[in-house]
């Protein structure tokens, strides 16, 4: 399965819409990235999942003028309180790994990314780009680096998770991951 979400509507308004919305509906990178996902899921017998969140505004003082949306709660963890639209991912990834029968691959997409080359499916991405040890059946998750920016760091704008069906170690990675704490407020920042 491939999974996106976000807090905007990646698909013009249904026909029961308005004409004032339906004419002005305008195209996203956001909507042709789901477009260009749902090619590639078509393309290798993928479901693909669409999660919407809806944002929680924040208060604000009347003193700030900068308004940065990511701080915006769109997620609420029970005892960390509200997250950032980045974390909602989580969510929608342990959604998607808890449904029965399970999908053997979940990968995330965030909402700005497309697929470039629709020619190979999850597991042959795994096996190019990666060491050896990344195609064992011992991985669960695999994550391209963030190069050039960060070569060293994981990049979660898109990464591979193994369902297992005997093992939950997927889930586990994502329940360690949303639980977190907000000590460096990780929550709220990009």
């Amino acid at each position: 399965a491939l999974v996106m979400a976000d807090s905007r509507v990646p698909w013009p308004p249904p026909p029961s819409a308005n004409a004032t919305a339906r004419l002005s509906w305008q195209a996203t990178t956001y909507s042709h990235a789901v477009a260009m996902a749902s090619l590639y899921a078509q393309r290798h017998c993928y479901d693909l999942r669409v999660y919407h969140f809806l944002r929680r505004r924040a208060k604000r003082s009347k003193k700030s003028a900068a308004v940065d949306d990511k701080k915006d709660a769109a997620c609420i963890h029970p005892t960390l309180g509200g997250r950032a639209a980045p974390w909602c991912k989580l969510l929608a990834l342990y959604d998607t790994l808890s449904i029965k029968p399970l999908y053997s691959w979940v990968a995330w997409i965030d909402s700005d990314l497309a697929f470039h080359d629709h020619s190979r499916g999850l597991p042959a991405l795994v096996r190019e780009f990666s060491p050896s040890t990344a195609a064992s059946d011992k991985v669960v998750a695999w994550f391209p680096t963030n190069w050039p920016w960060h070569a060293h760091e994981p990049n979660s704008g898109f990464f591979i998770l193994r369902n297992e069906p005997k093992r939950d170690r997927a889930r586990e990675l994502i329940r360690w991951w949303w639980n977190v704490p907000n000590g460096r407020k990780w929550n709220h920042r990009h």
